[in-house]
């Protein structure tokens, strides 16, 4: 039985539920022993010591992937912080997932000619185990990577030039509990890209079909992949999808655009489990009313590519969401450009139909970035950069978020 139908019905009524709103804890530094330092991008895992935070941090000239501890309360375990990689040439783009007792950290590394995707494993205290690893293993550039735990090890997905480097594409790949490479070659879930060209006020331009902010969730056997990008010689950005199953190594649904009518201006997706389901979020620049389409930035899709599309925009889209994060206990975050001078952070609830239980209730700070993670107390810990702040710009700070 198709249950979409329900669904779609579920996500426009307005439920007469009264349900208590989320609590939001006081912000405080993940680094709170740092006063300078570029800390950006940053990424979240939980384990079974609590949160593990990671960032692209501006430190001895370059950039570097550094990390630290965070409590039930989130409260730093690592106040100066821990630095996992300081190669030369920088690192950048991290991310984390913590499976089979290990965290394992991915970045894209410029210590050699090409950016090249590297892995490391690390306890759960943070100590490093063994040397960083080349994931790709392919000679061309890669870049962006995601990763996830499965039911038997991790899954990687990165963008990955194509021989030309006019363009890039999707590859996966998957790796046992202890980092070895379960796939002898990363998979291509993507056809190479090629060149896309057009004219802007008279001056030739050049699009390369691109992927990035690539994103991961898994139910069961089955991992869904989003990214932005271009594909098909086209020039708009828009969020693409695919399916694999991690049994197998297998698509199951192709790669296609997981948002119709979306060639522009399409960028962030976010992705998580969310009940039977799975919950995406995008920010959304388009002139929507010109284009004459619904006024959507997210979506509910079912494990069979079945997807309901509906807006995350407060009161009738006065303000602009961007940078939107979720979590798998219906929190979402998200920071809003309400003016020109003003960009506070929001926090919804939504039910597992992500209809929302009520008004979105303000941070307090201005924030860049945001990321979101469910612990086992079915808390929620949000880390995101400070901006716009004399005493903290730059930093991150960490949140509880009780739903």
């Amino acid at each position: 039985m198709n249950l979409f139908p329900y669904l779609l019905i579920a996500l426009f009524l307005n439920a007469s539920l009264v349900m208590a709103q989320p609590q939001v804890g006081g912000g405080r530094l993940v680094t709170p022993d740092v006063t300078v330092e570029a800390q950006r991008q940053a990424q979240i895992a939980y384990g079974t010591d609590g949160y593990f935070v990671v960032w692209e941090g501006g430190l001895g000239g370059h950039s570097s992937i550094r990390a630290a501890r965070l409590g039930q309360d989130g409260v730093s375990m690592d106040p100066s912080g821990l630095t996992l990689t300081n190669a030369p040439g920088g690192q950048f783009e991290p991310a984390v997932a913590w499976g089979h007792e290990h965290y394992m950290v991915v970045y894209s590394d410029l210590s050699s000619d090409d950016l090249s995707v590297m892995g490391i494993l690390l306890d759960s205290k943070g100590v490093v185990q063994g040397d960083p690893f080349n994931l790709s293993t392919i000679p061309a550039t890669s870049r962006m990577p995601a990763v996830a735990a499965s039911s038997d090890g991790f899954i990687v997905a990165w963008a990955q030039a194509e021989p030309t480097d006019h363009g890039f594409y999707l590859a996966a790949r998957r790796f046992s509990s202890d980092g070895q490479a379960m796939d002898s070659q990363p998979l291509p879930l993507t056809e190479m890209s090629a060149w896309s060209a057009g004219e802007d006020f008279e001056h030739k331009v050049t699009a390369l079909a691109d992927t990035q902010n690539i994103r991961i969730a898994i139910k069961d056997d089955l991992a869904v992949i989003l990214w932005q990008g271009t594909s098909k010689r086209e020039q708009g950005v828009h969020i693409n999808r695919v399916f694999l199953s991690l049994t197998t190594g297998q698509e199951i649904f192709p790669a296609d655009n997981a948002i119709p009518d979306a060639h522009s201006r399409i960028w962030h997706p976010e992705i998580c489990v969310l009940g039977q389901h799975f919950l995406f979020v995008w920010t959304d620049y388009r002139d929507r009313g010109n284009l004459g389409l619904d006024d959507s930035n997210a979506g509910i899709m079912s494990d069979t590519g079945d997807a309901v599309f509906f807006s995350i925009a407060e009161d009738g889209g006065a303000r602009k969401v961007v940078w939107p994060a979720v979590s798998s206990n219906g929190l979402m975050v998200f920071a809003s450009t309400e003016s020109d001078s003003h960009h506070p952070l929001l926090v919804r609830s939504l039910t597992e139909n992500a209809t929302s239980t009520g008004p979105d209730i303000e941070i307090g700070d201005e924030g860049a970035w945001p990321t979101m993670v469910m612990g086992s107390d079915s808390n929620s810990l949000l880390v995101y950069t400070r901006i716009n702040s004399e005493e903290h710009n730059g930093l991150l700070t960490a949140r509880i978020i009780i739903p």
